[in-house]
């Protein structure tokens, strides 16, 4: 078995034991209470990977030890926060007094990952940050906790802890890499159509504007889908914004989020206020967003005074939104990159979800359709088409 194939298969069974491990089954008193028990909180900790859950647990300290008692606040700060810098533990020992409050306003960033977010804020030595950083990496870690609960679907748990967007992630590789890369990404769109013919997957009559609008996102040709996206977007605000239905909240969420995707940055605030947000409160800044309009971002990553290499090596960032149109941008197959990153895939088991379908497409660039033909045996309902194996036409 060949090294392409071993790391597929680890990083994929430490996505599965992910899910598997981490299911919220609230006990009896959890759901009389409404207050998940100690056991459950410590329990689901230890299912983070270690650099997720020192910030995760750092907030949770900050905001409940005041409620503790000694022995708790002594046993929870052994295990899960034992080696604090000084900044760190004046912190803690502040928290532990009920002298020190979680911040009111969270920070906006572009970092999706805690550890991410907790790196920076180490590195800057400011108590308020590293406040501000644990708040989010707590509220991170209850929004994975809900995404987790015992009748949750276990093939949507496919982010820490905000959606990529209602587009399917694999369209991404019809939408992002160039133009005249045409063959492959034909053959993903094959694929998708391939599936929704099989009765797979469904698109209703609003998805698929959208993922023409997607697919075509750098060319002239579609401006129109756009175009008519954005006046959709502006139309259902303002609807909205007169009736409060639960139908009109739902797509008017649903196209401001795409606005943002677009580069509509305006319309798409202007549909998060109506829902009375602020779109990047909301998490509308962690998707995808096209090689035109993710320049700044790019310039911010690939900075000479960083390692200009880290997205292809650090696992948070390589699969975060951000770094998957660098993955997508050029004809270089990275696919050694890949194969380290999913090996390293204890560190950050979205390694797989957010990164699969790019690993594919990095096995095509590269010609290992062996490799590719076995990934599609593995894994049937995740293949993208890539592996150059005619496709049987469905009746």
């Amino acid at each position: 078995m060949t090294d392409e194939i071993q790391a597929y298969q680890h990083s994929l069974s430490i996505w599965e034991r992910f899910q598997s491990e981490s299911r919220y089954v609230p006990d009896e008193a959890s759901l009389l209470s409404g207050v998940p028990s100690v056991n459950l909180v410590d329990g689901f900790l230890r299912l983070m990977p270690p650099a997720e859950r020192k910030p995760a647990a750092f907030g949770l300290f900050i905001r409940f030890a005041r409620n503790w008692s000694p022995p708790r606040q002594s046993s929870f700060l052994g295990e899960f926060l034992p080696d604090p810098s000084p900044v760190e533990r004046s912190l803690l020992e502040a928290a532990a007094k009920g002298a020190l409050k979680p911040p009111c306003k969270l920070p906006v960033t572009l970092e999706e990952f805690p550890s991410r977010i907790w790196k920076r804020a180490q590195t800057s030595g400011s108590p308020g940050r590293l406040l501000s950083a644990s708040s989010l990496a707590f509220k991170a870690m209850i929004e994975l906790w809900e995404q987790h609960e015992v009748d949750t679907d276990l093939e949507d748990f496919m982010t820490l802890s905000i959606p990529s967007g209602d587009l399917p992630l694999v369209i991404d590789l019809a939408a992002l890499p160039p133009v005249d890369l045409h063959e492959l990404k034909t053959r993903v769109i094959d694929r998708l159509m391939e599936e929704l013919r099989a009765g797979h997957f469904e698109i209703s009559t609003e998805d698929m504007p959208a993922i023409k609008a997607w697919v075509l996102v750098d060319a002239d040709e579609g401006k129109p889908f756009i175009g008519k996206l954005a006046v959709e977007a502006k139309t259902t605000m303002e609807k909205y914004l007169a009736t409060c239905s639960l139908r009109d909240h739902h797509h008017t969420r649903r196209l401001g989020r795409l606005m943002f995707r677009f580069g509509l940055r305006r319309l798409s605030s202007q549909c998060a206020k109506a829902l009375g947000y602020s779109s990047w409160e909301i998490g509308w800044q962690h998707q995808a967003i096209s090689a035109t309009m993710h320049t700044r971002i790019r310039k911010i990553i690939l900075r000479p005074d960083s390692d200009a290499d880290a997205w292809m090596k650090e696992p948070a960032l390589a699969c975060s939104a951000m770094s998957i149109p660098l993955w997508l941008a050029d004809r270089v197959e990275r696919v050694s990159a890949l194969t380290a990153l999913f090996n390293k895939a204890e560190e950050c088991p979205w390694i797989f979800p957010r990164l699969q379908h790019i690993y594919q497409w990095h096995l095509a660039l590269a010609g290992k359709h062996e490799e590719l033909r076995l990934i599609e045996q593995l894994s049937p309902d995740l293949a993208v088409g890539l592996s150059g194996k005619p496709t049987p036409a469905i009746p």
